[in-house]
């Protein structure tokens, strides 16, 4: 059943007023075709568009097979993770407009948590997967990339109960 989350959530994140809301502020890159940086975790889990220099982001969502546990009984639950990887602040010709890489990310990472992070167990029906609930793990984690001229990479966990 894990390997139903990660696309039901790139498809419910995509559906999402918060991605809309991503693109329209120019935190999340598009393509020529208007789709947005937003993909399924590969090996690497690493963005298929590299965000260096564009001044946008890219979302990664990926599991990586991992199972968390809660402290109510001995159920298991698939981790959904949301990778961020997030670019500076740039103007039109590029250039550094400001060193706000960390923050941007922090931006993108609270627009996903709207998305996912459903504390009162109320069942929701993904696009091909029925979640009875969602619910952010752990907080969450923003690292800056090294060489990369502050863009940052920001990470949240959420429990997918199925």
């Amino acid at each position: 059943m894990i390997e139903k989350v990660i696309p039901a959530a790139v498809a419910k994140f995509l559906a999402s007023d918060e991605c809309q809301h991503l693109v329209d502020t120019g935190l999340l890159g598009v393509d020529r075709d208007g789709s947005p940086w937003v993909f399924q975790g590969s090996d690497d889990d690493r963005p298929f568009r590299d965000p260096k220099g564009s001044g946008r982001g890219a979302i990664v969502f990926t599991s990586n097979q991992t199972w968390g546990v809660n402290a109510h009984n001995t159920a298991d639950f698939p981790l959904l993770t949301a990778l961020v990887y997030m670019d500076v602040s740039r103007k039109a010709d590029a250039t550094v407009l400001a060193k706000d890489g960390k923050l941007r990310t922090l931006g993108a990472i609270d627009h996903i948590k709207k998305v996912f992070h459903d504390p009162g167990n109320t069942d929701h029906q993904w696009p091909g997967l029925y979640v009875y609930a969602c619910v952010a793990q752990n907080g969450y984690s923003v690292l800056g990339i090294p060489g990369s001229d502050n863009m940052h990479r920001g990470s949240i966990n959420f429990e997918v109960s199925i």
